[in-house]
């Protein structure tokens, strides 16, 4: 009888090990990061430092079903006197696999203004199972969490790509399953921005950029701007009219006379109701007078 229950646990023990051993992995051609890169991102307002995040690659013993990770950890505070109105102080904690570029362990640490957040979770690909410590999830073989998503979108081969076409990978957060998705717009900034940018500093004009358009028009960059070059009429426009509604003036070049107009529209729905601010306009003639002067 002991023979048998010895031969019985040890086959249990085989057939663990043998199911573990044969699952198939998914592969991950990865030369987009490696252990030792650092991410810094500076959060400001106005000429203030508001807060700062930090993502890290480091190394770690730790396994994942006796297989390599990557030890990723991932820091947002505030900064200062912001701490004062509204304090910060997040950790984010992935350990992921170095050939598959998916999560074994998560971890989640969060005080923002007082409401906290913690979790860990235990992925277990091979059964395909995400544990949180008081549940058990089904999840597909793969399953990223917030932290590995970022790297898992970073390994993807956009070469062979066609513009519009979508990509699309699961994720495991605050107990449930999101399917995300990166949509590859096109390759336009690589492919004709920047060596039109590299092409013009040969020439010796003085140009930086790209810059993303939504930290473009900070008080910061904008001292040392003499000049702004947007790639479409809105995304320009928007922020001109924000920061100088009044005061702005609409120029066109490429003409064969000064063109100079309000950096508004008509106004036709207030024509009549002598409630106009004719800033804009005063502004538009200034401009077109100083223009002409240089001009002649």
């Amino acid at each position: 009888m002991k023979k048998l229950i010895y031969f019985i646990a040890l086959t249990g023990i085989f057939f663990g090990m043998t199911s573990s051993s044969l699952t198939s992995y998914p592969s991950v051609s990865n030369s987009a990061f490696k252990v030792g890169e650092k991410l810094r991102y500076r959060i400001t307002y106005g000429f203030m430092d508001a807060g700062e995040a930090v993502l890290e690659v480091k190394p770690t013993s730790k396994l994942g079903n006796n297989r390599a990770l990557y030890h990723v950890k991932g820091t947002g505070k505030t900064l200062g006197g912001f701490n004062a109105f509204y304090k910060v102080d997040d950790t984010y904690e992935s350990f992921i696999d170095q050939k598959s570029i998916m999560p074994w362990f998560f971890n989640r640490d969060v005080n923002e203004g007082g409401y906290k957040i913690n979790q860990e979770y235990k992925f277990k690909h091979h059964l395909q199972k995400v544990e949180t410590g008081e549940k058990s999830f089904k999840t597909p073989m793969g399953v990223q969490d917030m932290i590995s998503s970022f790297y898992k979108a970073r390994t993807l081969n956009f070469e062979n790509m066609k513009k519009g076409q979508t990509f699309e990978f699961k994720c495991f957060m605050d107990d449930e399953v999101f399917n995300l998705k990166i949509k590859y717009v096109g390759d336009e900034e690589i492919r004709t921005i920047r060596p039109a940018i590299k092409k013009m500093q040969k020439l010796g004009i003085s140009l930086n950029g790209p810059i993303p358009a939504d930290t473009a028009f900070t008080p910061k960059i904008m001292r040392n701007t003499d000049c702004y070059l947007t790639m479409y009429h809105d995304q320009g426009l928007a922020p001109f009219k924000a920061l100088t509604f009044g005061k702005g003036v609409n120029v066109t070049l490429g003409l064969p006379i000064i063109r100079t107009s309000v950096d508004h529209g008509t106004g036709l729905d207030i024509a009549g109701s002598n409630n106009i601010d004719p800033s804009s306009f005063f502004e538009s003639i200034k401009l077109a007078i100083s223009l002409a002067k240089n001009q002649y």
